[in-house]
Formats: structure tokens, C-alpha cells, sequence
């Protein structure tokens, strides 16, 4: 419907027509991604259901045949698409490249360039394994190893250039949905009949499209739900959820009630929904986090050298690698760093209210939030009715003629802000520092404005400090964090933040000692050990994945059950030597 030139101008169009080819390859892409090879190879089994069959076994075999030949031609037709679609993609952007700057034209030219090369090599590589396959050569033709086991599900040959090219695919979008709400392409029309305007869609409703991020074959080839491996994975999350804070914060925000749930109140927690549970239809169920092949580069990924430069990055397969960027980089600089789900919003909004009920904590003047980017977590606590001073030193503001003013954010460019965000550099002297709590959300890493604003706000007075991000990692400095250990703060509250794989941030409040005693009734630490009730500052980090830490051996022994759920849940599969507490390939000293 998009794609009628009479609906339209050429100019006004051009990018959505674009955006259409765009999803209709990622579509393709990953259907043949998920395109189950054990049925076509065992379509034959079906005839182990003759005596529950009104039809003779001659009857079950013709129609065994057809349906495989029906499989077959819909496999050939997918791969046409691919081919017809990346080609419109590629000619499209030849004809209107004129419609933008120069340096935005490039971009698109080269995220084009990387569909088609993908799609070319992934035909190139299918008519190679079809000359094999008739030449009588399956060593190769099913997939890209030989299953270890009978149980053992083949990974298809097409699998992983199919992931490559859904990541190319949303390469493109990001860039497309980017100029867009810069300005650099235009909002169209209102269209004649529906009197609305057409644009590319929002990612939190885009990936949430039927089919297209979400599960696309819910059933077996029965009618019977499938259980698949991510739905027993999320059966064993479900039961050691108790037992740790990531598990409940990751079970609630992954099987709780969504439907009555408005993406556009949380963008970045809908899409985070969305994107985790493709990550695991296609990682998990598809047999690559499980598969020797796999545990192969995960061995060689964390046998690598330790670059000090580096030590915060989470080894693991490039592929993998990869793919968790696609999925969270582009977020990051659209909404933010932090994804905080929404009850954890609940509860700090409870805690701040708990904490102005009490005497020696005034924050009557909300928070003022320091280094607040887009201010899409301003805009967030605002909602709840939480009043937000947001802060930056170099907002993302454009005018409303969509100018830019000032230069450019280095982490969200020209993003347009979820609400007014000022420009600060630190703690600005107009805000009431002794009435507002502080909101500092991941504060650049080895970067002094976490100290420096800190600093700025216990001399005004200021007694809460909301805290979001690493400690010993990828936020903030060691100043930053001396100060709250030794500067006569303490860590009341903490709350996991909804993680990627690569991150390992949290929710921490941390209020002024002598402010209010009854709330000072642990040791207060920087980054406590993992296992549940454990209280202790953790020593080691699990370099696979940097949110599990521990203080010692027998709590690393007692987490072992937890501990396996969360590396299954995001695609960590090892040699258990290189998990082994201790190992330095496996941990990292803290």
C-alpha cells in the first residue's frame, strides 16, 4: 500500500517504499533463519501415525512427498525474495540519495552495500551446497556441522549469513527511523482517506510486529504448542527466581501481563521484551547456544589475552558479539544507556516517597538529574509524578523548525529530547541540592563528572544520590566510587537494571550517614557478592558475564544452580574449566 506512487510524491515517499523492502528482507531472512531442517529430513516419521490415519501408507507417502515438495518451493521462493528485495533496496537508493546530505547518503549507501554483499554471498554459498547435494556430497548440504549427537539438532548452513543480514537490515532501519526524527527526511502527507500522516514506525512497535521480531511458529506441525528449549529455560528461570534479584527482574519483565501494557509509556522495556525473546528464538531453539561449534569459540573467545584497555568488555563469539550490539547500541543512543524496568521505576518512586515522609530527608524539590542525555529517564520518573530537573552538557535540543542547536551529543547525536533537558556541566548552582536528590545515569566511564557533581552536591547540602550504572566497570571512576565508601554515604537500595549480556548495571540509592539510622542496617558495599543474602563485597567478576560476582568460593559453589540459568539465558555455553572460580580465563579480579 506504501509503495503506490499515486499516494504519494517521490520525495515524500522514497524512504518509506525503502523502509517496506528493508522489513520484507529481514522477514525473509529470518524465516529462513528459523526454517526447521529436521522436517524436511524426517518428513517420513510422519508415518509412524498410520493406525491413527483414515489413509493407507501409499496415501501418507504421496502426501509426505508433496508436502516436501511444497516446503521446498516455499525455501526457493524465500530465496528469490531475498534477492528481488536487496536489489530494490540497492536501486531505490541510487535514485533518491539526492534528497539528503551528502554524509547521510554515504551512510545509507554503505549500510546498502552490506545488504547486498551478505545477500549475494549467502546465494553464492546456497548453490554451492545444491551442486554438493546432487553430486551425492552431504557432508555439507544439511547444515554447517555434523550433529554430535542423534538428539542434536543440526545448525542449517544458512543460519548464521541469514543472522548477519537481519543485523544489516536493522543497521538500516536505525539510520532511516534517525533521519527521520532529525529532520533529514520528512513526515508525509496526510494521506487522503485516513487524514493521518505515514512514517517509519517507532522500534518499540516495529520489533513488535507479528512475525517479525515475535515468535513466528508458535506450533508444531501437529497444532500442539512447541516446547522449545528458551520456554524450558524460562521454566527453570521461573523456579530459582526466589533466589536472586536478576532472575525475579528478568522472569517479571519477560512472563508478566504485557498485553494491558502501552509499549509507548516504556519504550526501551518494550523493545528490550521484544529483542530478548528473538534473541532466544534464534540463539536457542534454532540449537547455536547449545552446539559444539559454539563452545568452540566460546573457548577460544576467553582463552584470548586480557587487553588492559579492555577489561570491561565481555568476551564471547563474534557473532554473538555482534549481535548484542545490534540490539542494544542503537537504543542506547535513541533512548538511553540504563534499561530500567517499570517496576523498578515503582519501586525507587516508592522509596523516594518513603524517604520525603521522613524528617531529615527533604526532597521536596523531586530530583535533578545530571548528565540526562535524551532525558527519556526524566521523562520516565515524570510520568510517575516524580518532579525532574534534567541536565546535560551538550543536550540534544533541535528548534522547531528542526535546526540544530549547539554541536552534537557525543553519545546521542541529534536525537530529540523526551522533555527539556538544560545545559549543565555539573551540578548547577540554581538547583536546591539540599531539597532534590542527585540522579546520575551511567556517568562517563574513567571521565571526573561523577566526582565532581557528587562532590558539588554534598557541599550544597544534598543527602540522596540515586546512582545507575557499574561499579568496577563500565561507569564512572575510582574517585567516584572512593567517595561513596569513605565520604559518609550509604547504599540503602538496590535494584537490577534489565540486562543485554554486555552490561552489568544496577539501581543503587545511597543516602547520607546520620540522615536516617533506621534505614543504616547493613554494612554498605560498592558491588555485593551474587549469591542470595550474601552481603560481602565481591572480589571476583565472571568475565562471560559481568553481572554474576562473587566474594568467595563457597558462595561461587552455592550460586552454581542460579548461575546456570542466567549464562543459559543469555547464550553462554563453555567448557566448565573456563567458569571454574578462580580461573582467570573465566574470572576477573576485582
Amino acid at each position: 500500500t506504501l509503495a503506490k506512487e499515486q499516494q504519494f510524491s517521490k520525495q515524500e515517499s522514497w524512504h518509506l517504499r525503502l523502509f517496506c523492502h528493508c522489513r520484507n528482507l529481514r522477514c525473509c531472512a529470518k524465516l529462513l533463519a528459523q526454517w526447521d531442517t529436521d522436517e524436511d529430513t524426517n518428513v517420513a516419521d510422519e508415518s509412524t501415525q498410520d493406525n491413527k490415519r483414515k489413509f493407507n501408507s501409499k496415501d501418507t507417502s504421496k502426501q509426505q512427498k508433496q508436502r516436501l515438495r511444497q516446503r521446498q518451493q516455499h525455501q526457493k521462493s524465500l530465496f528469490r525474495s531475498l534477492q528481488s528485495e536487496a536489489n530494490k533496496i540497492n536501486d531505490m537508493l541510487q535514485s533518491f540519495l539526492e534528497y539528503l546530505p551528502k554524509d547521510e547518503a554515504n551512510l545509507l549507501l554503505s549500510k546498502a552495500s552490506d545488504i547486498m554483499g551478505l545477500v549475494e554471498k549467502l546465494l553464492r554459498q546456497r548453490k554451492r551446497e545444491r551442486k554438493q547435494s546432487e553430486s551425492g556430497d552431504t557432508t555439507t548440504n544439511k547444515g554447517n556441522r555434523v550433529a554430535d549427537t542423534p538428539a542434536e539438532k543440526e545448525i542449517p548452513w544458512s543460519w548464521e549469513p541469514c543472522i548477519r543480514i537481519i543485523m544489516a537490515c536493522d543497521a538500516l532501519y536505525y539510520r532511516l527511523y534517525y533521519q527521520q526524527l532529525t529532520g533529514m527526511i520528512a513526515i508525509s502527507s496526510k494521506h487522503h482517506e485516513t487524514d493521518e500522516a505515514w512514517y517509519i514506525p517507532h522500534p518499540q512497535f516495529y520489533f513488535g510486529l507479528e512475525g517479525l521480531t515475535m515468535q513466528t511458529k508458535e506450533h508444531g506441525t501437529k497444532g500442539a504448542p512447541r516446547k522449545t528449549k528458551s520456554a524450558r529455560l524460562m521454566q527453570s528461570a521461573r523456579e530459582l527466581k526466589d533466589s536472586s534479584p536478576e532472575l525475579q527482574t528478568l522472569v517479571d519483565h519477560l512472563v508478566g501481563k504485557t498485553k494491558s501494557q502501552d509499549p509507548a509509556n516504556h519504550a526501551l522495556e518494550a523493545i528490550h521484551r521484544q529483542r530478548f525473546k528473538e534473541t532466544m528464538s534464534l540463539f536457542q531453539d534454532q540449537g547455536w547456544a547449545s552446539s559444539a561449534s559454539t563452545l568452540s569459540r566460546w573457548n577460544k573467545a576467553l582463552s584470548l589475552p586480557v587487553d588492559p584497555e579492555s577489561k570491561h568488555e565481555t568476551p564471547a563469539p563474534q557473532l554473538l558479539m555482534d549481535w548484542r550490539d545490534s540490539c542494544r547500541d542503537f537504543l542506547c543512543h535513541l533512548y538511553a544507556y540504563a534499561t530500567v524496568s517499570s517496576k523498578v521505576i515503582g519501586k525507587l518512586v516508592a522509596l523516594i516517597a518513603q524517604l520525603q515522609n521522613e524528617e531529615s530527608m527533604d526532597l521536596s524539590e523531586g530530583i535533578v538529574e545530571i548528565g540526562a542525555g535524551t532525558g527519556y529517564l526524566a521523562e520516565i520518573l515524570r510520568a510517575q509524578g516524580i518532579a525532574v530537573q534534567a541536565w546535560d552538557i551538550q543536550p540534544t535540543s533541535i528548534n522547531s523548525t528542526g535546526d540544530k542547536r549547539g554541536g552534537m551529543n557525543e553519545y546521542h547525536g541529534h536525537v530529540p529530547p523526551f522533555c527539556e533537558v538544560q545545559k549543565a556541566s555539573t551540578l548547577p548552582s540554581s538547583s536546591d541540592g539540599k531539597r532534590s536528590a542527585l540522579l546520575l545515569c551511567y556517568p562517563p566511564p574513567e571521565s571526573p563528572m561523577a566526582f565532581n557533581t557528587l562532590s558539588a552536591y554534598r557541599k550544597a547540602g544534598g543527602k540522596c544520590l540515586i546512582h545507575i550504572g557499574e561499579f568496577k566497570g563500565l561507569t564512572g571512576d575510582f574517585k567516584f566510587e572512593k567517595a561513596l565508601r569513605n565520604g559518609g554515604m550509604h547504599c540503602v537500595a538496590r535494584y537490577p537494571c534489565l540486562g543485554w549480556g554486555t552490561d552489568a548495571a544496577y539501581v543503587t540509592v545511597w543516602i547520607a550517614k546520620g540522615s536516617n539510622p533506621k534505614m543504616l542496617t547493613s554494612p554498605s558495599v560498592l558491588l555485593p557478592c551474587s549469591t542470595f543474602n550474601c552481603s560481602k563485597e565481591s572480589k571476583h567478576r565472571c568475565r562471560s558475564l559481568r553481572q554474576v560476582v562473587y566474594c568467595n568460593q563457597d558462595c561461587y559453589d552455592q550460586h552454581t544452580p542460579v548461575r546456570n540459568c542466567l549464562l543459559s539465558l543469555f547464550n553462554i555455553h563453555t567448557d566448565p574449566d573456563l567458569t571454574r572460580f578462580g580461573s582467570l580465563k573465566g574470572f576477573a579480579p576485582l
